[in-house]
């Protein structure tokens, strides 16, 4: 799995910079995850940026914008449209089409591009092949359709007790009022969760509250929290069910617990409270 973050992001925005025309007026980011290099490079390079539904719908006036009477009365004659990766090509393709009415000079890139992103991108900083995944994205795109996923600490933030003696209601309230923490677009392949079987009406509410969809919650069969941390090595339990599952990547919070996965299943596991992929 090839996994980019922000600080990379940074780094290759910057290289990609030296790559541009000086001549940049305007530059359009390409919801949702091309505002976050475009107004990274805006910065950079001290012009204005709007997203391309503002350019297209004319919902910015550019010409008396706070953004842009902060940077002087400068005419726009060219803008930069940018993406934070280029695949397929279908939604550089969508934005060209929207914009081609009006008067600019368009150049096209992407910080991230594909074999086919010489032909079809003026600019891109340098390609990435897949499987990839970046950062800002990894709740939002087709991995999480194939991925093992754990709750707390994923989905939503740990408990404040320690579960050591068996309170019930103590952790029911927990999981119905939790704050959450990540919320994933698409569908889940599988939550794996160390949380006894016994709440599983009190998670399921909960995953519904907050809209989280998935094919399948698998939680511990132990009797009690004592019996659980009897078996210990919550680690390999989910490595193994990872592995029963054929999944490709683990998501996890614990950095202990992701070593522990990945040691086991030699496969791509991503720790939330890192943000790292093992």
């Amino acid at each position: 799995m090839n996994y980019i973050n922000y600080h990379t992001l940074s780094t290759d925005i910057r290289k990609l910079s030296n790559k541009l025309p000086r001549d940049i007026d305007l530059i359009a980011g390409i919801p949702r995850s091309g505002i976050i290099p475009g107004a990274m490079l805006a910065l950079l390079r001290n012009v204005p940026f709007v997203t391309t539904t503002e350019l297209e719908q004319g919902t910015i006036d550019l010409a008396s914008s706070d953004r842009m009477k902060s940077l002087g009365s400068k005419p726009i004659k060219k803008v930069l449209v940018i993406d934070d990766s280029y695949n397929t090509g279908r939604q550089m393709g969508w934005s060209k089409e929207k914009l081609k009415h009006l008067p600019y000079e368009f150049i096209f890139a992407a910080v991230y591009g594909s074999q086919a992103a010489s032909m079809n991108l003026d600019y891109h900083q340098r390609v990435i092949s897949h499987p990839r995944t970046f950062e800002w994205n990894i709740f939002h795109n087709n991995h999480v359709t194939k991925a093992c996923v754990d709750i707390d600490g994923v989905l939503c933030h740990d408990p404040a007790f320690t579960e050591r003696g068996d309170n019930p209601q103590q952790m029911r309230d927990f999981i119905l009022n939790a704050e959450p923490k990540f919320l994933p677009t698409p569908v889940i392949r599988s939550l794996v969760t160390n949380r006894l079987e016994k709440f599983r009406p009190e998670t399921e509410q909960w995953l519904a509250k907050h809209n989280i969809r998935y094919k399948e919650l698998i939680m511990s069969s132990a009797a009690s929290p004592e019996a659980r941390r009897q078996v210990g090595d919550h680690g390999k339990y989910k490595a193994e069910m990872m592995l029963k599952l054929n999944s490709p990547l683990f998501i996890e919070s614990s950095i202990q617990q992701s070593r522990r996965i990945k040691e086991i299943t030699n496969r791509a596991v991503f720790c939330t409270d890192k943000m790292e992929m093992l």
